[in-house]
């Protein structure tokens, strides 16, 4: 008997003489750990259609979960001669840890309107029943902590250049796409970039995509970094691994992206020095798991939601120093000299306490080369971007040391 049937058929207990009807089952009932878990929730109204307006967050330990595909599908049922009429939902669950995984009891909020009738629909509270599924961890894949599961995963990036030498100032794009079957877009783990002394490392939002063809789903999520090195040096972009566990060959395996080894040149030398550990593999980092399940378990699978708290972020990200600084980078690149110099000014406005109109050759003189010609420097885009930037790093060095003295006052006085 397919493991579908307990979906189809009425649960033990039931009755016609119920008004609602809610179930749950999963599929498959035994799991990989990172493999997903199709949660279908049934609701089903007597003589009504029944719905859920709003499928609340469910807070399943050692596992995420992902929202609903759809708003519903129909569902219909002749239960001992009485018909009932509701929707069926469908979320993706992913395990991340073995042993078994509890969905626990949760309320629901049954919207249940009568056919025929022009009145408002009637509102109940129900209960999503309790449910359980086996989750196993591959071998070799203990400490993994956001491992993917699944029959076809793939990994490719590109670069913007090849060059292996390029002057401070300039920049260097990584672009990352994953895929994977019966993976939403939303499950991939986002890949984290280690600071490195000397290099500007500029993430920008990630651009996940589903797509779903005759019951089948497959995810992609892409990914783009921009390099921008600030001084003169050898400088080793560092290899990423992304592991995922096979569940076909039952083999776990990983996809190794190389990194890059640039010669800068063109400015003051820099120590670039390479982070220890690259914190991309997948094993280790529990906080990042749990800082999700708790972003997951207040709801952020909400669609609405999550456009308004990505748009909230990106807005955060288009007003910071950085993105300033970025733009006043990029538009010194182009050669634009009226560009350049309204970005510039946009940047030391924004930089700037507000006591004071922002100034250049003021900014210069406390925290650069105060002998420079401003006016000459205006002409000269990439010349001043050089400059300017020499400028930045000791506005924000002494800008660090202010605010940690600033954290430490309150004990001293205490």
């Amino acid at each position: 008997m397919s493991r579908w049937f307990v979906v189809l058929c009425m649960p033990l207990g039931l009755h016609a003489g119920d008004d609602v009807i809610v179930r749950a089952s999963v599929q498959p009932e035994e799991a990989w750990q990172g493999q997903r878990v199709q949660l279908t929730v049934v609701v089903l109204g007597k003589d009504s259609w029944a719905q859920i307006p709003n499928m609340p967050a469910l807070k399943v330990g050692g596992a995420y979960v992902l929202p609903p595909e759809s708003q519903g599908v129909r569902a219909q049922e002749q239960i001992d001669g009485v018909s009932y009429t509701g929707q069926r939902y469908e979320l993706s669950v992913y395990p991340q840890v073995g042993g078994e995984i509890v969905i626990p009891e949760t309320s629901l909020q049954v919207s249940l309107s009568s056919f025929g009738s022009g009145s408002a629909a009637q509102e109940k509270q129900e209960k999503l029943p309790e449910i359980r599924f086996r989750s196993k961890v591959p071998p070799g894949a203990e400490g993994v902590d956001w491992l993917v599961s699944t029959t076809d995963f793939k990994a490719e990036q590109t670069w913007s250049s090849e060059a292996k030498a390029l002057k401070v100032g300039e920049s260097l794009k990584r672009t990352i796409r994953i895929s994977a079957s019966d993976v939403s877009g939303m499950a991939f783990k986002p890949i984290e970039y280690p600071a490195i002394e000397g290099l500007g490392v500029y993430p920008a939002e990630a651009v996940v995509r589903d797509k779903r063809d005759r019951g089948t789903l497959s995810g992609e999520r892409q990914e783009e970094v921009t390099y921008i090195f600030e001084g003169a040096g050898e400088v080793v972009i560092p290899d990423i691994e992304l592991v995922w566990w096979n569940v076909q060959e039952q083999k776990l395996e990983s996809v190794p992206l190389a990194g890059r080894k640039v010669t800068v040149s063109g400015g003051s030398p820099v120590g670039y020095r390479e982070a220890e550990e690259s914190g991309v593999s997948g094993r280790g980092g529990w906080w990042l798991l749990a800082l999700v399940g708790v972003i997951l378990g207040m709801g952020v699978w909400r669609r609405e939601w999550i456009s308004a708290w990505l748009e909230e972020r990106k807005v955060e990200r288009e007003q910071s120093e950085k993105a300033y600084f970025k733009r006043f980078e990029q538009a010194s690149r182009s050669g634009d000299v009226a560009a350049t110099q309204r970005a510039v000014m946009a940047w030391l406005d924004r930089v700037s306490d507000g006591s004071q109109v922002a100034r250049l050759d003021v900014f210069l003189k406390r925290y650069g080369d105060g002998g420079r010609d401003v006016t000459q420097l205006w002409g000269h885009t990439e010349e001043l971007y050089a400059v300017v930037s020499e400028a930045r790093k000791v506005w924000a060095s002494q800008r660090h040391r202010r605010e940690r003295a600033e954290r430490l006052l309150p004990p001293l006085n205490s």
